[in-house]
């Protein structure tokens, strides 16, 4: 078995970063993101175009974590690898934020019930125990699945080899395609479509040299980034929903194609040496996405509930993004720093 070297990357660095922008500009973008009249054809097409070009965000993520994680965990002794990382690292923050958002959404429900607007108490709790307390924890309860079989596939890859390691790596993420699009999965076992991009992310780490250029995956990501944008673009306008639906999923080919490219880009970047910020940002970037979904809950329930603003998303959505982005960057820091004085 080829030995598994843990070099720190700083390109890695870069591209959690702007994984991370991305999640947020593109629940950002949702707001808009309705089949619209031809009134509203303008607002649709810009806030599509920012979220068409977000939409490789969690493939990202689960490819980099496939990266790191894989590299780092799959060897550990298999009790300590339950104890101190799936247990410390992925269950009670899924826990932990699981309720934190459940009781914020109580607390919507008492501003609902305060303006006389309908609202069901039992909703949030059902939803916490469905896997799916706000609209981006149920990435966390993902994770506990995708965490909680890697010493699986430790064993898997000791016992096939890398090269067939990646054929069944492609195989998952092209199975994927039809289980996330015809059925839905119960969270405990949804991380089975995942498995794939995963996979992917730990064996294309060991790419040995580019099969593209740069400029050539850069282009790629480009390519499908406008696709989705055009198609989807169409399809809203003319009520096509469903085609809508695969293309902003996280398996439509498009997606995966895109996802594959802009990963292999940071993957060949070698000199990049970094910043202390960008650092500190895709240190924080977890906790950022943890936090963000809340932060922008409340900026939205000010600009469109309270105040019935109608902004343009020309400028909105880039703004709003930026200012979630740092604003939970900054509350991570107060959480981090927070949680060093509780657990010393």
């Amino acid at each position: 078995m080829k030995r598994d070297s843990i070099v720190y990357e700083h390109s890695f660095d870069l591209l959690r970063v702007i994984a991370c922008m991305m999640v947020i500009l593109v629940h950002c973008s949702a707001r808009f993101i309705m089949f619209p009249s031809e009134e509203e054809m303008a607002p649709f097409l810009i806030s599509n175009f920012y979220n068409s070009f977000s939409r490789v965000t969690i493939p990202l993520f689960v490819l980099m974590s496939g990266r790191f994680a894989l590299s780092r965990y799959m060897k550990m002794d298999i009790s300590e690898f339950y104890s101190k990382i799936w247990v410390k690292r992925i269950v009670f923050p899924t826990l932990f934020w699981g309720i934190l958002y459940t009781l914020y959404r109580m607390l919507q429900g008492g501003v609902a019930v305060y303006l006389r607007e309908p609202f069901n108490f039992l909703e949030p709790i059902k939803d916490f125990l469905m896997g799916y307390p706000f609209i981006h924890l149920w990435y966390m309860y993902m994770l506990i699945g995708l965490y909680g079989v890697i010493p699986i596939l430790g064993i898997l890859r000791e016992k096939i080899g890398l090269d067939n390691f990646f054929y069944v790596a492609v195989a998952l993420t092209i199975l994927a395609i039809p289980i996330d699009n015809f059925s839905t999965l119960f969270w405990l076992v949804r991380f089975v479509c995942f498995l794939g991009y995963f996979m992917l992310g730990y064996c294309l780490k060991y790419t040995p040299k580019r099969l593209f250029s740069p400029k050539e995956l850069m282009l790629w990501w480009l390519i499908c980034s406008i696709l989705t944008w055009l198609i989807t673009s169409y399809c809203g306008l003319h009520g096509e929903g469903e085609v809508t639906d695969f293309l902003y999923g996280f398996f439509s080919p498009i997606t995966i194609v895109g996802a594959v490219a802009l990963y292999l880009l940071f993957n060949g970047i070698k000199n990049y040496k970094g910043s202390a910020m960008i650092a500190s940002l895709s240190k924080h970037s977890l906790y950022i996405y943890l936090i963000h979904a809340g932060v922008l809950s409340i900026f939205e329930n000010v600009i469109f509930r309270f105040c019935g603003l109608k902004p343009n998303p020309i400028w909105y959505v880039p703004t709003i993004a930026l200012v979630v982005f740092f604003i939970s960057y900054g509350l991570s820091l107060l959480f981090v720093r927070m949680k060093s004085q509780i657990c010393k």
